[in-house]
């Protein structure tokens, strides 16, 4: 006969058993859950295919009107109060509108700071007023004068999301190329008297705009149609103007990849992106998965946003853009001591010495190499040393100025060329 104590004991353990059983089974179940949004589905690829003949038709069409783009629900006006992620609960809020591409589950943001406080709820004048090719300034005798302004279209597209959103800076970033700084002391005076670009930021499928895109569309292919659609929507809203795409992180081997599967952009920019062989991938979910590294690279926790980041560990051993020939001006930007990539020195910061971690150094160091030698015509790049993984940060001011100089000695001769061939000169 068992004591009280003995059968108090049998009833506490068998209980634990069973609520750790359960809990593991939620686990597993929540894990199942992500690992499905993980796989491409029947009505993923459907989706897909729709867009893929979407864009050809829009390839096709002669120029619409942004009123018939909306009509025929290409785009539409979302919304003018928008908050970055984690940020919900205050008052803190992007200077941008949102205009949403419904077909390709995204968008883009325009800066703000050209629209007047009216046309904020109006679609027409926000992309008439987001583009503009003079503007009207006061010179030094107090006369106005038309002066030129944007000469061409470039689209910011940032990384995978998480619960530390880091929208500010391609914003900020976008804004340095948009407008002309008020003061000649900020630090993003070297853009003054220089290259002016019309510029937006969008959202890559799985974040922000792209929270309910289907898993198909971050594949390569995917990917490559959302930005075509991009691409193609904004050519018949401002007409064919030169055109960079310039991403970071995910968002760079997406703006690499759409150069490599397309021609119709004037040039493609790249920071920090994943070269696609199997280590390095290996190597960079390792990092973004390290609590250590993570809190390393943003100076507190944080957490991937799986809907993003699960799918895109499934893909990324798929991409092949390295392994084709671009078909347009690339540049890379490259952070020398990115801690989530680290594609040129690719060392495990929790034991540089150990030996995979040099291995992997190595082999990061030659995959970059091969990748700019394979077309040293049409690749560029700048090794940025003590670079981190956002080169567009503007508190770190040399580094800031650094890559928004090679950006613009990037794409001013392109511009130019485009200029001179579309006047038949």
């Amino acid at each position: 006969m068992l004591s009280r104590f003995t059968t108090c004991f049998l009833a506490f353990a068998l209980s634990w058993l069973f609520f750790s059983s359960l809990a593991n089974a939620t686990e597993c179940r929540a894990q199942k859950n992500k690992d499905k949004r993980a796989s491409p589905t029947a009505e993923g690829r459907l989706a897909l295919e729709e867009l893929t003949r979407s864009n050809d038709a829009l390839a096709q069409s002669p120029r619409l009107s942004i009123q018939q783009l909306v009509q025929q629900g290409y785009i539409r006006l979302g919304s003018a109060n928008v908050q970055p992620i984690g940020r919900e609960n205050t008052q803190e809020r992007l200077s941008v509108v949102e205009i949403l591409f419904p077909q390709a589950f995204t968008g883009v943001y325009v800066n703000d700071y050209l629209l007047d406080q009216n046309d904020r709820g109006n679609i027409e004048r926000v992309l008439q007023n987001a583009f503009k090719p003079t503007l009207r300034v006061q010179v030094e005798n107090k006369n106005w004068v038309d002066q030129r302004f944007h000469r061409g279209i470039l689209v910011f597209a940032p990384g995978n999301g998480s619960d530390h959103s880091t929208a500010k800076s391609v914003v900020k970033i976008a804004s340095a190329f948009h407008r002309k700084p008020a003061s000649k002391g900020k630090k993003v005076a070297i853009v003054d008297g220089g290259l002016k670009m019309a510029s937006f930021a969008m959202d890559l499928p799985g974040n922000g705009m792209g929270i309910d895109a289907p898993v198909d569309f971050l594949s390569e292919m995917g990917l490559g149609q959302v930005f075509r659609h991009v691409r193609l929507v904004l050519k018949h809203v401002y007409g064919d103007l030169p055109f960079f795409f310039a991403g970071r992180s995910h968002g760079a081997s997406a703006s690499l990849g759409y150069g490599h599967f397309f021609n119709d952009v004037t040039g493609v920019i790249g920071m920090n992106p994943q070269i696609p062989e199997r280590e390095l991938i290996d190597n960079m979910i390792r990092n973004l998965e390290s609590p250590d590294i993570m809190n390393t690279l943003f100076g507190r926790p944080v957490k991937l946003h799986w809907h993003s980041w699960i799918p895109a560990k499934y893909f990324w051993y798929s991409y092949e853009f390295h392994k084709t020939k671009s078909q347009v001006p690339e540049l890379l930007l490259i952070g020398q001591k990115d801690p989530t990539f680290s594609q040129v020195l690719a060392i495990d910061n929790s034991n540089p010495n150990d030996p995979k971690a040099i291995l992997s150094s190595v082999k990061a160091r030659l995959a970059i190499k091969n990748y700019l030698h394979a077309q040293p015509d049409r690749r560029q790049a700048l090794i940025v040393a003590g670079g981190h993984h956002n080169l567009w940060d503007k508190d770190a001011a040399e580094i800031y100025r650094q890559v928004i100089e090679k950006m613009v000695e990037f794409m001013q001769p392109l511009v130019d060329h485009h200029e001179a061939k579309s006047s038949g000169h």
